[in-house]
This record gives C-alpha cells, sequence and structure tokens, in this order.
C-alpha cells in the first residue's frame, strides 16, 4: 500500500499551518469531520453486498430491473455484471483541484479496494 501525504491536500494543508503539533489525520478527523460524515463514509469504504443469482453486488446499487437489464447485455456473463453495477467513480462524487487531489484519490482507490475485498470476503466467506 502506498504511503500519502495527506497534508498535501488543499484543505489539510491549509489546517495544518493553523495549528501546532500533531498533525495527523486523526487529529484531524477529530477537529473537522462530523461523526455523520464519517459514519456516510463507511457505507463507501466498507459496503454491503448481496448474492444475486451468484452475483455479489453492491446493496445500494442493485435493483432487480438494472440486473436483468445488464445480465441480458453481457449475454448472463456475472463477472461482467459485477463489474458493471459495482462500478465506482469517486471522481464523481469527490471534487478534485489539482494533482495533490488527484493523487488523494487514487490513494482512496487502491484503500477502497482492499476494504471492498475484505467486506465481500467477509460477507460471503465461501466465495
Amino acid at each position: 500500500m502506498k504511503a500519502f501525504d495527506f497534508s498535501s491536500i488543499g484543505d489539510i494543508s491549509l489546517w495544518v499551518e493553523s495549528i501546532p503539533p500533531p498533525r495527523t489525520a486523526a487529529v484531524y478527523v477529530q477537529q473537522e469531520v462530523s461523526l455523520a460524515a464519517v459514519a456516510a463514509m463507511t457505507d463507501l469504504l466498507c459496503p454491503r453486498f448481496v448474492d444475486v443469482e451468484g452475483a455479489v453486488l453492491l446493496e445500494r446499487k442493485w435493483s432487480s430491473k438494472s440486473f436483468q437489464s445488464w445480465q441480458e447485455h453481457f449475454h448472463g456473463d456475472l463477472r461482467a455484471v459485477e463489474s458493471m453495477l459495482n462500478h465506482e467513480h469517486l471522481w464523481d462524487l469527490f471534487t478534485s483541484d489539482g494533482d495533490a487531489d488527484k493523487a488523494a484519490l487514487e490513494i482512496v482507490a487502491e484503500r477502497m479496494a482492499i476494504t471492498w475485498k475484505a467486506a465481500a470476503e467477509a460477507q460471503f466467506p465461501d466465495r
């Protein structure tokens, strides 16, 4: 897993300049992030999955109609259906302004892959 200097992100760099050490991500979260925001992020970072006809899909994005439509489109290829329905565009969820933000989104994506895999394995240990 790549290391990342969270203080390179615009909002955090301004925060870092305004407080004495320690300037850690945990301190930033404690001072600047609401419990509601963290709770909402858990759905993004550690989602619930459902098994639909053998496909493991994000619970929050699954619908019978979309599943059927993509299953027909991909001629029953469940891996392709999973890939389509589980696809998430972080760049659509979070605005990025410059290289540091883009690097941060890449780190979030990399770490989300780890947490999604762990969540799916915990929910479907036999898969």
